[in-house]
């Protein structure tokens, strides 16, 4: 008689994204993931974003047990890194 078994196995998924841009100051990070903030509101007037990107990121990250992170250099970059932990259940037939 074959009897059904399941293994979880977990894995993490991690993804950056760098910008070689105009960078983030560390007062403006501590805004970015407030719904419709923006680091600077000039900017996001020029480039029409309504500042709830990063928000709805973070969340949905979050729902999934993960984690997104900004750091910043002024001037130089910025990055955004997600981390998000999967569980992937397979199932096997064991004697």
């Amino acid at each position: 008689m074959l009897m059904p078994r399941t293994q979880v196995d977990d894995h993490q998924i991690s993804i950056e994204v760098a910008d070689t841009g105009i960078g983030i100051s560390q007062d403006q990070q501590t805004k970015l993931f407030e719904p419709f903030a923006q680091a600077d509101s000039s900017l996001a007037r020029a480039q029409r974003g309504a500042g709830i990107g990063l928000a709805v990121a973070k969340r949905l990250v979050a729902l999934l047990g993960g984690s997104l992170i900004v750091s910043s250099t002024v001037a130089v970059w910025i990055k955004v890194r997600v981390h998000i932990l999967l569980r992937i259940a397979c199932n096997h037939s064991i004697d």
